[in-house]
């Protein structure tokens, strides 16, 4: 009996934290442009100050730590366009995010 209990308040209390996770990492913040020189160019997706560097490499750029959501991604990949005019070569993802 106590472990149904205990069960059933772990649920009660754990689950619907998993829900406000779910709705804190869809929710889409402003993106800050942060210009670190001619060409280096910092993204940072507020409220979770998730950030994106931009190189110009030349003929075509580097992006360095893309974002959880793929409404940010989408939107930061619109700014990296009208700003550059140039295709990405690469992507570098320097850790792993939970969401």
């Amino acid at each position: 009996m106590k472990t149904r209990w205990t069960w059933i308040l772990l649920a009660a209390v754990v689950l619907p934290g998993f829900a406000g996770v779910k709705a804190l990492a869809e929710a889409d913040g402003d993106i800050k442009q942060i210009p670190v020189g001619d060409r280096v160019l910092v993204l940072e997706h507020c409220p979770w100050a998730e950030n994106m560097t931009v190189v110009d490499a030349g003929p075509s750029l580097v992006v360095v730590d893309t974002w959880s959501s793929p409404q940010a991604a989408a939107r930061a990949k619109a700014i990296i366009d009208q700003r550059f005019h140039k295709p990405v070569s690469h992507v570098i993802n320097t850790h792993f995010h939970w969401d």
